[in-house]
């Protein structure tokens, strides 16, 4: 696991490959996981979970079943179903690494997905935009999917006084 503030570039076509190589794990099982039951899949992100927690240092050893479980759980909370790109750039962002994602791509899916990913393995994270009304509205959206995978949500904007800002 990196110790980077703001993440990494990936400099080689190699990091690219394995990258790239997670998104298409991570949709294949994806595709599998969605057999699951409700309560089976909660069982899995919350093993997920613990296993994080018990190696922390091993970021990509659960990476591919994780975000896999996670997309399912974001695709029956919300509706919506994960692209490929989405999950490559999940996979960048849990391992480190910056991800670029176009406009209309999904950034929100796929930093929520990297961010339950860490929080789940007990790492605090948090999600900073300078937009007070992206910060709420998705805070309010993605509600229902961190709390189905046992995380809690909340957000911080300008107005805030500092009393509210520590709750």
């Amino acid at each position: 696991m990196s110790d980077y503030l703001l993440g990494r570039w990936w400099s080689s076509s190699l990091v690219e490959k394995r990258i790239k190589s997670f998104g298409k794990k991570i949709s294949e099982l994806r595709n599998s996981l969605e057999a699951c039951t409700d309560r089976e899949l909660g069982d899995r992100v919350k093993k997920l979970g613990q296993s994080r927690r018990r190696y922390p240092q091993q970021v990509e050893q659960f990476l591919v079943e994780a975000i896999a479980a996670l997309a399912v759980v974001f695709h029956r909370q919300l509706g919506l179903r994960a692209y490929d790109v989405q999950l490559v750039a999940s996979s960048a962002l849990a391992c480190g690494y910056f991800a670029e994602v176009e406009t209309g791509e999904g950034k929100t899916l796929s930093i929520a997905l990297a961010a339950a990913y860490h929080a789940l393995g007990g790492l605090p994270c948090h999600i900073i935009t300078a937009n007070d009304y992206l910060a709420q509205r998705d805070s309010e959206y993605l509600e229902p999917f961190f709390r189905k995978v046992g995380l809690s949500v909340g957000s911080v904007l300008g107005e805030d006084k500092d009393e509210d800002r520590t709750r």
